[in-house]
């Protein structure tokens, strides 16, 4: 199946425990993940949106559904 659909797999090394003390932090809003968003669009834009992930200038793109 990876062969046949040109799959990509990417693994991560993630810090043991980590993951709930995350979910703590963002439930009691100590972290603004907002801030993360460098950049919104439309749905109507949606292929602007993907220039600029393709060249690499975004940390998070938030399309807006509305």
């Amino acid at each position: 199946e990876i062969a046949k659909n040109e799959l990509i797999i990417k693994g991560v090394f993630l810090n043991p425990n980590t993951f709930s003390r995350a979910i703590h932090l963002i439930g009691n809003k100590n972290i603004n993940l907002r801030s993360l968003i460098t950049h919104e669009f439309s749905l109507n834009n949606i292929h602007k949106a993907m220039e600029i992930f393709k060249k690499g200038k975004a940390i998070k793109i938030l399309i807006n559904m509305e």
